[in-house]
């Protein structure tokens, strides 16, 4: 072999024996001087790009070697594809060395690959919590149309996030999107059964769409999981009056009003349940109670008006209320009214 042949052997290896360690560096030597015929003595690594330093030894010494080379290390050459080596080998330094090296450089990978996930979490972070503050925002000026936009992006963004959930399904109650607050509502009692919010506002939807019998049957399910709930308590109220389930609908107002006994309109409603049911009296302490709490409350007088009338003891309206009164003497005799 020529001395530009040799040249050209080394040079591969060349940045590999720079780098390597002493052990390291004493192997790659070893074997170069065992392939090409350079004396172990002669055979300088950087004297090989300076031609008028090179010394060959001749044929002899590249079939007997100068140097004593392993067995172990003759049979896996540094010059073959680490890849192709046995797979548990026997000559330390070797591919221990080149294993290190590459546990190294998959430890960076690594840990640049979980610091871009790190940065696209964060990044995906503050997009849905600007998504939420928007949405909340809109809700509050009466733009359910915008809310529901700037809700549907932060569901997007973060599929599990109940809030964004929560607060489209509530922005298409409120702007009266009945079909889409069904479809929404739907889709998070499914993923979340045992939330007994998405159940009240599921229940709600049905309410607002004409199907009280399922909007009952959410409701009460709403009512298992959170037995204490003033407004699940006082929304099932209203589908049972809705039904002229008058009874169903006290119990569920007496149990509400437990919760909140300060709510005028539950007392108002109780009322017309019990003088539906033909306990007047009981419905009468239930409109003195209403306006007690609230005195402008809408139909409180004419109620507590038509109660009075239907006992055939009609009371004298104060100036405030005659109107309402007025109404009440002049009302059709009617239990729904």
């Amino acid at each position: 072999m020529g001395h530009k042949a040799k040249c050209e052997s080394f040079r591969p290896i060349y940045e590999r024996y720079h780098n390597a360690d002493r052990r390291l560096m004493h192997l790659i030597l070893k074997e170069f001087c065992l392939n090409n015929g350079y004396h172990r003595k002669y055979c300088d690594p950087d004297s090989l790009a300076r031609p008028t330093l090179r010394c060959y030894i001749g044929l002899p010494h590249a079939i007997e070697p100068a140097v004593h080379i392993e067995r172990e290390f003759e049979r896996r050459s540094l010059l073959i594809p680490r890849k192709t080596w046995p797979p548990k080998p026997g000559c330390p330094g070797t591919d221990q060395h080149l294993s290190r090296g590459a546990d190294w450089l998959l430890a960076c990978v690594g840990a640049i690959l979980l610091g871009q996930l790190s940065l696209s979490a964060q990044s995906v972070a503050l997009q849905v919590e600007s998504a939420l503050r928007k949405g909340k925002q809109a809700q509050e000026a009466g733009d359910f149309v915008a809310a529901a936009q700037s809700f549907e992006q932060a569901r997007h963004l973060a599929p599990e996030n109940r809030e964004a959930w929560g607060g489209l399904l509530v922005s298409y109650l409120r702007g009266e999107k009945q079909a889409e607050a069904l479809a929404v509502g739907e889709a998070a009692v499914s993923r979340w059964p045992q939330d007994e919010q998405f159940r009240h506002w599921l229940g709600l939807a049905y309410f607002k769409n004409g199907q009280n019998a399922r909007a009952i049957e959410e409701l009460r399910q709403a009512e298992v999981l959170s037995p204490n709930e003033y407004e699940i308590h006082f929304d099932l109220a209203l589908v049972y009056l809705s039904s002229k389930q008058y009874s169903l609908a006290a119990t569920e107002l007496e149990q509400a009003l437990q919760r909140k006994p300060q709510m005028a309109l539950a007392h108002l409603l109780l009322g017309r349940a019990y003088q539906n049911t033909n306990r007047t009296l009981p419905a009468i302490e239930q409109f003195k109670s209403a306006l007690r709490l609230d005195p402008a409350i809408p139909l409180g007088h004419y109620h507590l008006g038509f109660a009075y009338e239907s006992l055939g003891k009609p009371s004298k309206p104060s100036p405030n209320s005659k109107r309402s009164w007025l109404c009440a003497k002049t009302a059709p005799r009617s239990s729904t009214s």
